[in-house]
């Protein structure tokens, strides 16, 4: 990279000396004889180190070199000036930001080793603000991250929860109605999922939304298929246990696709309502059963 350098001075013979002994370094030099000239290079043009004279007509060189770090906040600024009192030192310091004071005349090793100096601490201070930017950009990225897990704990959380429930409505015994109908609330809450419904094989029972046509179509190929049907917008999962078909959930899906983890969950609740269905159509198969099974534990304690 080939560091910007702009000079600014009033004597046109001061400008070419200072040109002429950093010729043989890798820089881009730019002359001004004037504040207002500098400002303007400085609006087209960024540069590293800004070197200017401090008394010049009409804008002397605090003046300028303030208005220069406006401009060009990142520049390093050095004065090189004949005339060196204390208060315009200390006027330049802290009204232009400047880095150094070289008086004239001066020698040229002094100059080119400032100048040198002066373009490592733009370096130094570049590297620091890309990686001030870089950190800014990771500490945003880890905050993303952070974010969307945390929505996904939330939501695995609620998952479970919800899968808990149902099972234990089963295993209390609530009625079928109670747990088909939590069973259709929670798959209704995942993203993504239109309405649902739901028929059961063995009775004329159905629970959920109003089907549509393409869900009634769904829903049929999957209860002559005894297996998932996709088609049309529309996902038709199979209630099945131990081989036994015993109805179908409808979902419909106006979002396409579903994530595999919403999938997941799909299928997931739709087993526990097997479970619910198969417990149900076994008490009305033999309605003694847990009579007589509480009657054969009672013999047995």
């Amino acid at each position: 990279m080939k560091h910007a350098i702009l000079i600014v001075d009033d004597e046109v013979n001061v400008l070419k000396s200072v040109r002429r002994q950093i010729m043989s370094e890798p820089y881009d030099v730019h002359l001004a004889t004037s504040g207002a000239e500098g400002l303007e290079l400085l609006g087209k043009q960024d540069v590293c180190l800004i070197i200017s004279d401090m008394r010049m007509p009409e804008m002397d060189g605090v003046t300028f070199l303030r208005k220069a770090a406006e401009v060009n906040p990142h520049s390093i600024r050095m004065v090189l000036s004949g005339y060196a009192e204390v208060g315009s030192i200390l006027e330049a310091v802290n009204k232009g930001h400047v880095w150094r004071y070289i008086t004239k005349p001066w020698q040229p090793e002094d100059l080119k080793l400032a100048i040198k100096n002066g373009l490592d601490l733009w370096e130094s201070e570049a590297e620091r603000r890309r990686l001030t930017e870089d950190l800014k950009v990771k500490n945003a990225q880890l905050a993303n991250v952070n974010a969307i897990l945390e929505e996904k704990v939330k939501a695995r959380t609620w998952e479970l929860r919800a899968r808990s429930e149902i099972l234990q409505m089963i295993l209390d015994d609530t009625s079928l109605d109670e747990v088909l109908a939590q069973g259709l609330e929670v798959i209704g809450k995942m993203p993504g999922t239109g309405k649902v419904a739901l028929s059961v094989s063995f009775e004329k029972l159905t629970a959920g939304a109003e089907p549509t046509p393409a869900m009634a179509a769904a829903a049929e190929q999957c209860r002559q298929k005894g297996e998932a049907v996709k088609q049309s917008g529309v996902l038709a999962l199979a209630l099945a246990k131990a081989g036994t078909h015993l109805g179908e959930v409808v979902i419909e899906i106006p979002g396409g696709e579903p994530g595999a983890e919403v999938l997941s969950f799909w299928e997931t609740t739709a087993s526990l309502l097997s479970m619910a269905l198969s417990q149900h159509k076994i008490m009305q198969e033999s309605p003694g059963l847990v009579g007589d099974i509480d009657r054969l534990l009672g013999e047995i304690s």
